[in-house]
């Protein structure tokens, strides 16, 4: 299935965790078009990244500030690192994290 489509999914679709994970998971960028609610959940933002880190710029602001949740991203995609908060860049686990291999 193709991720892109869920820019055309009604709303109700759009906050579906099932429906926006599986978007997600074949297309990391569909993170765009999820609710706000699943924008900031961070199964959705791990599957987002393991398509492509860089989906990570369509996460909320939360997410992208609580410590637990990015460091599973990180974790997943080092890359990730750049849509950390300021805070967290300058966190010496999390950067840590980023930069070990698995």
């Amino acid at each position: 299935q193709d991720g892109r489509a869920l820019q055309m999914a009604a709303p109700h679709l759009c906050a579906d965790k099932e429906v926006v994970l599986a978007a997600v998971s074949s297309h990391g960028p569909a993170l765009k078009y999820a609710s706000v609610g699943l924008q900031g959940d961070c199964d959705v933002a791990v599957a987002a990244v393991a398509q492509d880190y860089r989906s990570l710029a369509h996460a909320t602001d939360d997410l992208r500030a609580d410590r637990t949740a990015m460091l599973k991203v990180i974790r997943r995609d080092g890359r990730a690192l750049k849509f950390a908060s300021r805070e967290l860049r300058d966190d010496e686990e999390v950067v840590s994290a980023a930069t070990s291999k698995p």
